[in-house]
């Protein structure tokens, strides 16, 4: 997109917000920022959807907290049907009652309404669960539905 590849300490902080928020200030005109998504969204259907890892104990806790009656769910600003298929082939996915992501259009993509989602899809309110979270929009979109939060790596 006749862009350089920024610094690696700036694609770094590009992991959390969702693909329009991270792009605009690189495209400006929001024709160029559609295209940029729909390229990413090109590679990552076709291989990026593989290229992800997962922290260490993350499974014994999820299948801990999932055996203690726990009911859990995977709030992210990646579009919805990626992360749905990257949880389908992971060993512990199927431990998610529910897996709530961003539209296409872009009118679900930020924290506050992604967990604003979640609330709704699981019937809960929200003093009745816990956000735990790696980025700081995750600590955000509980804070702003006064759920508890902790923060991970």
């Amino acid at each position: 997109m006749d862009h350089p590849v920024p610094p690696q300490e700036t694609l770094l902080g590009w992991i959390g917000p969702s693909l329009r928020t991270t792009f605009a200030p690189l495209f400006v005109e929001p024709a160029r920022v559609e295209q940029a998504v729909g390229y990413y969204r090109e590679r990552f259907d076709a291989e990026g959807w593989r290229e992800h890892t997962v922290y260490p104990q993350v499974e014994d806790t999820l299948r801990t907290l999932h055996g203690r009656g726990h009911r859990l769910a995977v709030v992210t600003a990646k579009h919805e049907p990626h992360a749905r298929r990257i949880l389908a082939h992971l060993p512990f996915g199927g431990l998610f009652e529910e897996i709530i992501g961003s539209t296409l259009d872009g009118s679900r993509s930020h924290k506050p309404e992604l967990v604003g989602e979640a609330l709704r899809r699981l019937q809960v309110q929200p003093a009745q669960c816990w956000m735990i979270g790696d980025r700081r929009m995750d600590i955000e979109g509980a804070r702003h539905h006064g759920l508890r939060s902790v923060a991970g790596p």
